[in-house]
């Protein structure tokens, strides 16, 4: 999103305004060390809605400043921004008159108290100036019943993009870290999340239809589960309708005509009409009772004799496993042969030498080996015992409640027989298991099974319609590779100028959207992570690269992208001269640690390479305004000055403020002195 600072400052206790203006393009605020070149960019953040207190709590800064504010130009208008030291609210105010246009015009009384928000509203109405409308990232509402009070999924602020933005004095070159509060695995899985929404590649609509598909994946889930149950309740109907048809036949001596197994449970409702007409035969000099017992008798008979085996092998695997306990007990394994030596040869009666000892010494050698390697791997193979006797013990209790089941349907049939002993009549008992039987098939789930599957057909084709529409219209995958491309492809061409070390020639940088890691790529195909680089030099020109690289696809993203096309680096130059400046010029000889005259050389090389890093940064953002008609802003505070840049550019053209003076700094003393 196109944008700008405008200016950074602080009104003081006395009511004085001090501050920076700045412009689009390259910005330079330049002094020596204490003069608050940080604080610009702590102000920035703070003014941004930091959940802390970031200005500077000592010095000029902090003993004189009341409140601190950023104005930001869009498009069409300004935002003022401002916080004093209550955390908890911050102001906000808009201009559409170019009221704030230049620094002197904001003064105490452009702050009304009504304009003072709570620090949660002053987030939420600031990041709809930048597009920020989306009130949940939330893609499975399940997963929110499972987090601590059921809290939702923080939703893109302005927050968020600050960690594009900011490139402070501990960062710039910093190995472990590329991104400001990625400390914090919560921040920086946030800023992961809400780049493709801050990116443009989804919209709210791209929330709603996830959350429907995961809604709809968790009730295909549940049906599938349905049928499963309903599944094992036609398994149990089965076995019951088998059981009493038997009982029928035994009993009555005829079958009962419904039709087979497989039809009656597959349509009950069928089953149970058919059987409503028909009427209870019976067959007085039918055997079908003695032959239906003895096929249960024979089946009770082959369940029993598996019974009989599979408790001999649980005996078995118990004695085993008893046995490995007892060998591979410490005691015994202290009392087992380790090796053989022989002490004689020679016969005892005769002296002669005997040959065969050494033979069958031998072979008590090595059988002595064997066993000491088995009774070694004994407790392998004692846990292997006990998962086979959980197997057996699991068969046992299997082929248990079949001859339960068997010894039931036996009973079943004597007592048949028994109530027809009663002087019941056959006809009797015959329809008291009939009725039965209807009762069973009245109480069948027929339609259940075919209402889900159709439930099932509808909630496949929606997912499949969602599925289609997020391809169609959101496609993240292309997206994000489209956007790799674009962010290494940049890389390459803006890396090649920067001050990577030989090593790193050609300069392969890839970066990832999905995991925010950067790396160099050997020909080899081996990755080099940032951590792994080594020299300062590295770090910073990766840094560097990437940034711009991630400045530039934001420019190229034009209104689509809800990050404001603005980048904060803080003293990139300390990776040269890290030396603290308080001289009342640049001077990079006496801030660099290369000190001795004979590598003066050395340093002359740094300085080119500081240089070289400005003139980049001017020649980025013309270059950017040609390709993409947006002209990004870059604010460096750096106590680099005086510097004779490339291609024609002029440093002092960047310079916005220079506090090398006394009292000059972003609190100017005068000001102060002469209102005391």
């Amino acid at each position: 999103m196109k944008a700008y600072v405008r200016h950074i400052g602080i009104i003081d206790i006395y009511g004085n305004t001090h501050g920076v203006s700045f412009t689009e393009g390259v910005n330079v605020v330049t002094g020596k060390s204490s003069t608050g070149k940080s604080a610009i960019l702590d102000i920035f953040d703070y003014c941004l809605g930091s959940s802390i207190f970031t200005p500077p709590k000592h010095g000029v800064t902090a003993e004189y400043g009341s409140l601190y504010f950023v104005v930001i130009n869009l498009e069409r208008s300004s935002l003022l921004l401002a916080r004093g030291k209550d955390l908890k609210k911050a102001f906000l105010k808009e201009d559409l008159d170019s009221k704030f246009e230049l620094l002197e015009d904001i003064t105490e009384d452009s702050f009304e108290d009504s304009g003072f928000l709570p620090i949660n509203i002053f987030r939420k109405n600031l990041g709809r100036y930048f597009g920020l409308t989306l009130t949940t990232t939330e893609e499975n509402n399940e997963l929110r019943s499972f987090r601590t009070n059921q809290t939702k999924l923080p939703s893109p602020s302005v927050r968020s993009f600050s960690s594009f933005i900011l490139q402070q004095q501990n960062l710039i070159a910093n190995k472990f870290a590329l991104f400001y509060r990625f400390e914090e695995k919560e921040k920086k899985d946030q800023a992961i999340e809400h780049f493709k929404y801050f990116a443009g590649f989804v919209t709210p609509e791209y929330y709603s239809l996830k959350q429907r598909e995961n809604e709809l994946n968790a009730k295909h889930r549940a049906l599938l589960l349905s049928i499963k149950k309903i599944t094992e309740q036609e398994e149990k109907f089965e076995n019951e309708l088998k059981d009493l048809l038997r009982q029928y036949r035994a009993a009555s001596g005829s079958e009962l005509k419904i039709g087979n197994i497989h039809a009656i449970t597959s349509n009950p409702h069928i089953a149970l009409e058919r059987l409503l007409i028909t009427p209870v035969q019976t067959n007085s000099e039918s055997e079908e009772y003695k032959k239906l017992r003895a096929a249960e008798e024979r089946v009770l008979a082959s369940q029993v004799a598996s019974l009989r085996r599979s408790q001999n092998k649980l005996s078995d695997i118990r004695s085993s496993i008893k046995l490995t306990q007892d060998i591979y007990h410490p005691e015994h394994l202290k009392a087992l042969p380790e090796s053989l030596k022989i002490e004689e040869n020679k016969c005892p009666f005769c002296n002669s030498q005997n040959p065969n000892i050494l033979e069958s010494a031998n072979k008590l050698s090595d059988a002595i080996d064997w066993l000491n390697t088995k009774l070694k791997q004994s407790h392998y193979m004692r846990d292997s015992l006990e998962e086979r006797k959980n197997e057996i013990i699991k068969e046992i209790n299997g082929i248990k409640e079949k001859i339960k089941s068997t010894e039931d349907s036996i009973k079943k049939i004597d007592k048949d027989t028994e109530d027809i002993a009663k002087l019941k009549t056959q006809y009797e008992v015959s329809l008291k298991i009939k009725t039965r039987i209807e009762i069973l098939l009245e109480n069948a789930v027929d339609n259940e099974r075919k209402r889900i599957n159709e439930e099932l057909v509808q909630i496949n084709a929606e997912i499949k319609s969602i599925k289609k529409t997020l391809h169609e219209k959101f496609n993240l995958y292309e997206k994000k590779k489209e956007a790799e491309e674009f962010i290494k492809t940049t890389m390459d061409s803006i890396g090649v100028n920067f001050d990577f070390e030989e090593f790193y020639k050609p300069l392969n940088l890839h970066f990832s959207l999905d995991t925010f890691d950067l790396w160099h790529e050997t020909e080899d195909g081996m990755r080099v992570l940032l951590r792994s680089m080594g020299s300062g030099a590295n770090w910073l020109s990766s840094h560097l690269t990437l940034f711009l690289s991630l400045l530039k696809y934001f420019c190229s993203l034009k209104e689509r992208c809800r990050i404001p096309t603005i980048l904060l680096l803080d003293q990139p130059s300390q990776v040269y001269f890290p030396r603290t400046d308080y001289g009342d010029a640049f001077n990079a000889y006496e801030l660099s640690e290369k000190s001795l005259e004979s590598e003066a050389v050395l340093v002359d090389h740094d300085l080119q390479s500081v240089q070289n890093m400005y003139t980049q940064l001017v020649n980025f953002c013309e270059e950017t305004t040609k390709e993409t008609g947006i002209t990004p802003q870059i604010i460096v505070a750096d106590h680099a000055d005086n510097l004779t840049l490339g291609s024609g550019f002029s440093f002092e053209s960047l310079v916005r403020a220079r506090w090398r003076t006394h009292s000059k700094g972003l609190v100017d003393l005068d000001k102060v002195t002469s209102s005391k």
